[in-house]
């Protein structure tokens, strides 16, 4: 019996170092694809109102709503467009080196919680999940387009993908209340293979 035990303790040893080997080789890939990010885009974040949130470090939001979508709109204003025609190819290309540590690239269309007036909570998430997607899947169908996104088109189709999450991750602000206006926004998420095994 104990040496069945001796057995199982250094099976679970075993698999803790191989998770921690795995955590630490993805640590440093994430590092890497952050200081490459950071690298490209550091002088045009400001111009763009985008930032890297330090919280999720290998995100890019996109974060002046009347720059992304009319109020209600779905298809990406022109400043907003123009915007995508500078970062996506360079995104891409910034990206496209670690497409081996890659698992998924996420267009994130996010909104605040307001809809029409007398909806219910429900009703109000599920209007928002319908416009959040549809932003969502309209910035990816502008993106593969772009000369110089283009190229990489079976990539693109094998780890990019359109994510509308209405108001399930609202920003908020020190006191705990719901910032709209930071609420909606686009992010563009990059998630590491090694993170998604590991979850």
């Amino acid at each position: 019996m104990a040496g069945l035990m001796v057995v199982f303790l250094l099976i679970a040893i075993s698999y803790r170092i191989s998770v921690d080997r795995a955590d630490i080789i993805a640590k440093k890939k994430e590092e890497e694809i952050f200081r490459d990010l950071q690298a490209e885009f550091a002088d045009d974040l400001k111009a763009w109102d985008a930032i890297i949130p330090e919280d999720a470090t290998l995100t890019i939001r996109f974060q002046s709503p009347t720059i992304l979508f009319e109020q209600g709109g779905a298809e990406p204003n022109k400043k907003f467009k123009d915007i995508l025609r500078d970062f996506c190819p360079r995104y891409i290309e910034v990206l496209y080196p670690f497409r081996g540590a890659i698992d998924e690239i996420r267009i994130e269309g996010h909104t605040s919680s307001e809809w029409k007036v007398g909806s219910t909570l429900l009703d109000a998430y599920m209007g928002n999940m319908e416009l959040s997607q549809k932003r969502a899947l309209n910035v990816l169908d502008y993106c593969r387009r772009l000369d110089g996104v283009d190229c990489y088109g079976k990539w693109i189709v094998k780890t990019v993908t359109a994510n509308g999450l209405s108001f399930s991750r609202l920003i908020k602000d020190k006191l705990g209340r719901e910032d709209r206006e930071a609420s909606r926004r686009v992010d563009f998420a990059v998630r590491t293979t090694t993170r998604a095994r590991l979850q």
